[in-house]
């Protein structure tokens, strides 16, 4: 079986289309993996400066209500 020209020009031409579209989803992929670590990080972060925070305010709870205390007994 033997292809003419234009018909070995088509089958190149599917070739490099099937190739791009392997490559960008492959990119697309790799994009949405990239996006989805960011976010992670960017939800870990934000989680432990939240626990920073309300370790923060159970510390400054905790000495307003010694100093109310001691005052009390006074």
């Amino acid at each position: 079986m033997s292809l003419t020209k234009s018909g070995r020009r088509a089958d190149k031409q599917t070739e490099e289309l099937k190739k791009k579209k392997k490559k960008n989803k492959k990119n697309k992929k790799n994009k949405n993996k990239k996006n989805e670590e960011e976010q992670e990080k960017k939800k870990k972060k934000k989680n432990k400066e939240e626990k920073k925070k309300s370790k923060k305010r159970k510390k400054m709870k905790k000495e307003k209500n010694t100093n109310y205390n001691e005052e009390e007994h006074k």
